[in-house]
């Protein structure tokens, strides 16, 4: 496993890259979770004026619930939304964290592991089939984006 292992210039620049992309990703995702907040007011107003518009008689009852219920489900999927913004950004970081870890001490990590989480790793790096004879092995592919990984490693 320590063939896998890329140098520790390479997880800090990896790490940088992670870190302008999640950076540039945040404040696009904080730009649109301010969008649907707008809009959920914008709905809560409407439902609002809906609400006193029918009180005062000025629409039946037919269309106060036909619109009614299509608002509310409206602001049901602009909710979802928004949880689905403010749960991002902790969720990617500890991922984004966790993952740089590993890639720092894959050999230790994968010398400690049980049985099914050695099999699990070496499934990442081996996406395809695996091939041992003696003490070699082979396959027709290795994982891309670690590959790239370590060809910068190895390219000094």
């Amino acid at each position: 496993m320590q063939t896998f292992q890329p140098t520790g210039e390479v997880v800090d620049l990896f790490t940088h890259v992670l870190d302008d992309i999640f950076n540039t990703n945040d404040v696009d995702r904080r730009g649109r979770k301010k969008q649907v907040e707008a809009k959920i007011e914008d709905l809560k107003g409407r439902i609002n004026t809906m609400d006193y518009k029918y009180a005062d008689g000025g629409i039946s009852d037919e269309n106060y619930s036909r619109i009614i219920a299509k608002l509310n489900n409206d602001l049901n999927e602009l909710v979802m939304q928004h949880a689905t913004f403010a749960k991002a950004s902790p969720d990617l970081n500890k991922y984004m964290n966790y993952s740089i870890g590993l890639l720092q001490n894959v050999s230790e990590y994968y010398a400690s592991a049980a049985a099914n989480t050695k099999h699990k790793l070496v499934g990442v790096i081996f996406p395809e089939k695996l091939t041992f004879k003696e003490k070699w092995y082979y396959t027709t592919k290795i994982n891309e984006l670690l590959m790239l990984i370590l060809n910068s490693s190895f390219s000094d």
